[in-house]
């Protein structure tokens, strides 16, 4: 299909080829500051310092009663 002008705009199947190289954990991260990320897990936000290859990350959850966009680095440290 085109989109009038002669382009090609590709179909749904070229547009989803690549999904498969999707990083699951990349997308639940979302950067916070200070090598500090805010992630969503499988039991829901947490906090985690670190790099993805360091030994012993440092992890906590979020606490219920605080909006995982109220997050700031000064909670989050």
């Amino acid at each position: 299909a085109g989109n009038g002008d002669g382009d090609h705009l590709g179909g749904l199947k070229e547009l989803v080829t690549d999904l498969g190289a999707i990083d699951a954990r990349e997308i639940s991260s979302f950067p916070v500051g200070n090598d500090i990320k805010l992630r969503v897990g499988r039991y829901g936000p947490y906090i985690e310092r670190g790099e993805k290859d360091a030994e012993g990350h440092q992890r906590a959850d979020v606490p219920d009663d605080l909006a995982p966009d109220e997050l700031t680095v000064e909670l989050a440290e």
